[in-house]
């Protein structure tokens, strides 16, 4: 579970039972402390009814209502099976199988869903006027021919008024007609982990253009 995402859930409305054993959880968080260090504490602390690391996470994803989507790829991680190369026996790109013997994926790819951490951020009210940023704290600050921040771009500007495109579909919704819609970018880099191996480690980055700069980096 992200931090944000873990914030966002500790935040709403849950039970003061609940946040007794979230609590911790958050401190954790936040301060960067290890699994050893937090089982330390329970033990430590064994009389305010901590609960062990294991336990606390699995209430916490209890909670949060949030799995991981594992889908299955290319053993030399070439393509996901999933979307157009759903249903396929082989990679399209290298011929190798994906199953195993036993018809079970060889690789699979953990894939945490940005659409729940959104729906945390909108049901929690303190974030949720965080990312009203554009229609409220940058809309009263905006000044012609001066470029502040994404919102005054150029590719953004030009959005505005066109119809959404989802693949070949044309939506009746115009691009961030609501001023509850979220301007999202993605970037990607990969880079080598080890020297004496060729595998490759790609970090996928969302940012979240409508809560404030100092936040949605």
């Amino acid at each position: 579970m992200s931090y944000w995402r873990f914030c966002a859930l500790a935040r709403s409305s849950i039970s003061d039972h609940n946040l007794d054993i979230l609590r911790p959880f958050t401190m954790m968080l936040r301060n960067n402390l290890t699994a050893l260090s937090f089982d330390k504490m329970s033990y430590t602390f064994s009389n305010a009814g901590m609960e062990t690391l294991a336990k606390t996470r699995s209430h916490a994803r209890y909670l949060s209502r949030f799995e991981p989507v594992k889908l299955e790829c290319c053993v030399n991680s070439c393509v996901c099976f999933t979307g157009l190369h759903a249903g396929l026996n082989e990679c399209p790109r290298c011929k190798t199988s994906h199953l195993n013997e036993s018809g079970e994926a060889r690789r699979t790819f953990s894939y945490m869903p940005l659409i729940p951490h959104l729906h945390a951020f909108m049901s929690n009210r303190a974030y949720a006027t965080r990312l009203q940023y554009c229609a409220d704290e940058h809309a009263k600050t905006r000044r012609n021919g001066m470029t502040m921040d994404i919102f005054d771009g150029l590719h953004y500007r030009s959005l505005l008024g066109e119809h959404v495109v989802a693949g070949d579909q044309c939506l009746a919704h115009h691009y961030f007609l609501d001023y509850r819609d979220i301007a999202l970018s993605f970037a990607t880099n990969g880079f080598a982990p080890f020297k004496k191996r060729k595998q490759t480690t790609w970090i996928l980055l969302v940012f979240n253009y409508n809560l404030p700069p100092d936040q949605c980096f």
